[in-house]
C-alpha cells in the first residue's frame, strides 16, 4: 500500500484488515506499546 490516504473510503476491505494486522506489531502482549525501534533501517 504505497498510496496516500485522504479518505477511509478510498481503502479496500483488504487494505482495512493489512492495516490493522501490521498496527498488532505496535502492541505487546500486555497490550501496552512496544518500546524497542520497529523500523530500524528508518531514521
Amino acid at each position: 500500500m504505497a498510496n496516500n490516504l485522504l479518505s477511509i473510503n478510498d481503502l479496500s476491505k483488504q487494505d482495512i484488515l493489512d492495516l490493522i494486522e501490521f498496527s498488532n506489531n505496535f502492541i505487546d502482549d500486555q497490550g501496552n506499546f512496544r518500546k524497542e525501534n520497529l523500523f530500524p533501517d528508518k531514521k
